[in-house]
């Protein structure tokens, strides 16, 4: 007598996150590396821009480094890179790529090394948002005052001015979900191509023989600047930029907001401010006080009124 599985549910503790993220992030990219890295070899624009605005000599780390495919962009940086995938991280060895083994929520570097991070396409395999925070907090450790970090994560959603990205099928249609899967916190199977029903879900990648699921969490609107307000400067890319990367995404939109962690601006009496919960802040392009020539703040916010816009 055969028995169903009972269907995945969203984490409600660390224990149940930490083996969901094992058996349908770690595994899987373990068992996909190789065909994973054969259909990931294009770097996106935006990331080789900001890759290229270090000055030689540079110390980057590529917090998921996956294949490598960022490492070799310049010759005048000195790039480090990890993950959590052997199968991934053989890849970059057998390119002789300087890379290391470890969960991006503890990154056994010292604090403050280096001068610049990246972290794309990788925050949205990580199932809370304690963990997503301690992620962010890791990465933000290790940079050097004034270094910055460049995230990209999936957004849910995959619509902008009345216009589909090029992720969203023609005409394609999700299969139907059965039962009330938000009140039961049950994790959907997204449909390829179509779009997202939840921000929690697993997206299947097909091998021959089989199909195997990966975890995702997809970012709705502002939710990443909100995560990040508490402890460090935000600074995201336009809609336009957004746009223009996703042709080089694998046919996926990347959120409209890419983040980068600015230590270099928010200096008051000779100390930053910023990494307490109370001091966060955000700049962009909107805002009144934002001083493009300058690059952050032209003077400094009250942080409980700026909460209140952020939060």
């Amino acid at each position: 007598m055969s028995s169903t599985a009972p269907p995945l549910t969203i984490p409600t503790s660390e224990s149940d996150a930490s083996q969901l993220e094992e058996e349908h992030v770690h595994k899987v990219y373990d068992k996909i590396a190789i065909n994973f890295s054969d259909t990931r070899y294009k770097p996106w624009p935006r990331v080789v821009d900001f890759l290229r605005s270090f000055p030689c000599g540079s110390l980057i780390l590529d917090v998921g480094c996956g294949n490598g495919k960022y490492m070799n962009i310049s010759n005048d940086l000195m790039m480090i890179g990890c993950d959590r995938s052997e199968g991934l991280l053989k890849i970059c060895r057998d390119r002789y790529f300087q890379v290391f083994l470890c969960d991006c929520m503890n990154i056994p570097v010292p604090t403050n090394m280096f001068d610049g991070a990246i972290c794309i396409a990788v925050l949205h395999h990580i199932s809370t948002e304690e963990r997503r925070l301690s992620a962010l907090k890791e990465i933000v450790r290790l940079l050097k005052p004034g270094g910055q970090a460049l995230i990209t994560v999936w957004a849910k959603e995959q619509e902008l001015d009345n216009k589909k990205s090029t992720y969203i099928t023609k005409n394609a249609k999700a299969c139907p979900v059965h039962g009330n899967t938000e009140t039961k916190n049950e994790l959907i199977i997204h449909t390829p191509r179509t779009e997202f029903q939840q921000s929690d879900c697993l997206v299947p990648w097909n091998k021959p023989t089989e199909k195997l699921l990966r975890y995702y969490h997809v970012f709705i609107k502002d939710e990443l600047e909100h995560i990040l307000s508490g402890f460090c400067f935000v600074e995201y890319y336009t809609r336009l930029d957004a746009e223009r990367a996703m042709r080089y995404i694998n046919q996926t939109r990347l959120d409209d907001r890419i983040i980068r962690t600015d230590w270099d601006a928010g200096f008051v009496d000779g100390r930053q401010f910023g990494r307490g919960r109370n001091g966060g802040q955000v700049r962009d392009e909107y805002r009144k006080d934002y001083d493009p020539g300058r690059g952050g703040f032209s003077k400094r916010i009250n942080p409980a009124l700026e909460m209140e816009k952020v939060v």
